[in-house]
């Protein structure tokens, strides 16, 4: 059967006007009315939130007006807008991305493509401290202070370096070493040297100091080519810093190599590393740890702690060594004096590696010339075209409890099964399942660096592999906790979750041997290979 509809339709041609005139009329009435109450009732403002303003536990921030507006982008979910709250977060973080290690890669942030951000448990902080890698170097740093009695906390000080980039801030560099802002207020307060932290110089370095547990201690600002101000926080329970002005570079304290400042009482037998040659040779025996053999062998804590300082991120210490492996360090003095020269680790599972002094700057490198405790970083950890979902934000606010619930990573918008990458080499220090953070990985570099992946669907390498700079190490998911694909990236420097988009990265290509002093350290390599296995060099025992 064939159907078909009919719409009734008057001829309106032969109309003046295609609407009555009682249509007309009130249309005319509506118009005139809605314009007369526009100009007679008062105007509410759109305004934007400010420091006055209070906050709601889902919107953010709520002005004094209790008036809450926003544009909705359409290419934003319902969801995306009540977990997002932009204006906690530092503009820097926001939308800058430092153009330095970005092999060159096209990167778009939230800001142009509309919050994409996923709100997920992926804290593991606690589950990263409590590595084997993490215990040792506890176990190393606190048996380091007991080779010197009389250093001071100054001495054993370990300092971070934060070069200072054209469009930084005081504030954006706070918040990138995710140090709280009431901190910065506090130093900036300094009836003394407050006024001139603020000015800062693209070129010039910021120092930082941290405790145990990450809490600020000691910050360095310099004031010209001679003097800088430098920081000191004794209670950590107080915001309260002490400041002196001082000449560059006096925070930074050379120790010998015997790492000790204690004086010898005649009463006391002198310790091993006082009886010492010039070599010293340990091998890892059945049931030795590397710190026991070491230190057994002539070597204080402070030096062993040195050595794998040098070669974290190659050397895994707590899996990697067997026994019969081999460790040779020479110095440049005998009976606990002078300087290490040369290391070299010769083991089963990893090979041979070695470190030189070079004696014009104390700095150890390899045989190329390259240096020991740095390398290469790429800022991404993934190829092709980024995109951030989710910025480093240490004060973020969940969008229901309230509560701050730091992020501590870089959120990617990448479809499940992207290829994940190493940005640098390093040995993987774990690689397994999590019930908030899915199928994870923490890979070990050098310079005291860690990065950690989280919500991958799957992993390609093992805990205690050793993986190179671009390497596939995983493919991008949704497991764990999350609320959608992406990947969850942090960037750790000694432990501390720090805003991987923006820091300062290593770059070995600017960490090399000069040219013209190259020649010389090539010659003292070879000396230094030599002497590495001359064993008329090691102490005769009684």
């Amino acid at each position: 059967m064939h159907t078909e509809d009919y719409i009734y339709q008057d001829d309106l041609s032969a109309s003046k006007y295609p609407l009555s005139k009682q249509h007309v009329v009130a249309i005319s009435s509506t118009v005139f009315l809605a314009s007369a109450l526009y100009f007679v009732l008062p105007q509410t403002e759109v305004v934007t939130t400010t420091a006055s303003s209070q906050t709601s536990p889902i919107f953010g921030e709520i002005t004094d007006e209790n008036v809450y507006e926003e544009m909705i982008d359409p290419t934003r979910s319902l969801t995306d807008i009540l977990l997002t709250n932009d204006s906690e977060l530092p503009a820097s973080s926001r939308d800058v991305v430092l153009s330095d290690n970005n092999n060159n890669q096209d990167v778009f942030t939230q800001g142009e493509l509309g919050s994409m951000e996923n709100y997920d448990e992926d804290d593991l902080s606690g589950a990263l401290s409590l590595t084997d890698e993490s215990a040792l170097e506890q176990s190393l740093n606190e048996l380091a202070t007991q080779d010197g009695s009389n250093l001071t906390p100054a001495m054993m000080q370990k300092w971070t370096a934060e070069e200072i980039q054209r469009g930084d801030t005081l504030s954006s560099i706070f918040s990138d070493m995710n140090i709280p802002y009431a901190v910065l207020q506090s130093l900036s307060q300094d009836p003394e040297a407050g006024d001139s932290i603020a000015n800062i110089r693209p070129g010039n370095k910021l120092y930082f100091s941290f405790d145990a547990n990450n809490n600020l201690i000691g910050f360095i600002k310099q004031i010209d080519s001679d003097e800088q101000w430098h920081f000191t926080r004794d209670d950590i329970s107080k915001l309260a810093f002490s400041v002196k002005r001082e000449p560059n570079g006096s925070h930074i304290v050379v120790i010998d190599s015997d790492g000790s400042a204690r004086p010898l009482l005649d009463s006391q037998e002198a310790p091993a590393y006082k009886k010492r040659g010039r070599l010293v040779v340990a091998t890892i025996n059945a049931g030795d740890s590397f710190s026991t053999a070491a230190h057994d062998a002539g070597l204080t804590y402070n030096e062993i702690r040195k050595i794998t300082d040098l070669f974290k991120g190659r050397v895994q210490f707590t899996r990697h060594l067997q026994p019969g492996d081999t460790l040779r360090v020479l110095f440049s003095e005998d009976k606990g004096n002078g300087k290490i020269n040369a290391i070299e680790l010769k083991l089963k599972k990893v090979g041979t590696l070695a470190a030189y002094r070079n004696e014009l700057d104390d700095n150890y490198y390899d045989e190329r010339g390259y240096n020991s405790a740095s390398s290469t970083f790429r800022r991404f950890p993934i190829d092709g075209k980024v995109v951030i979902s989710s910025h480093f934000n240490p004060t973020r606010r969940h969008p229901v409890t309230g509560r701050v619930r730091p992020h501590n990573g870089t959120d990617f918008a990448v479809r499940v099964g992207t290829p994940i990458v190493s940005p640098a080499d390093g040995v993987v220090e774990i690689a397994k399942y999590s019930r908030t953070a899915g199928y994870y990985i923490v890979i070990r570099h050098r310079g005291s660096y860690s990065t950690v992946y989280m919500h991958n669907s799957k992993l390609l390498v093992k805990q205690g592999d050793n993986v190179k700079i671009g390497q596939v190490i995983a493919r991008s998911g949704n497991t764990g906790i999350s609320t959608g694909p992406h990947l969850h990236y942090e960037l750790r420097h000694n432990g501390r979750p720090v805003n991987a988009m923006r820091v300062t990265l290593p770059s070995n290509e600017d960490i090399t041997i000069a040219k013209k002093n190259r020649q010389r350290f090539d010659s003292n390599v070879a000396l230094f290979k030599k002497e590495l296995y001359q064993d008329s060099l090691i102490a005769q025992k009684d």
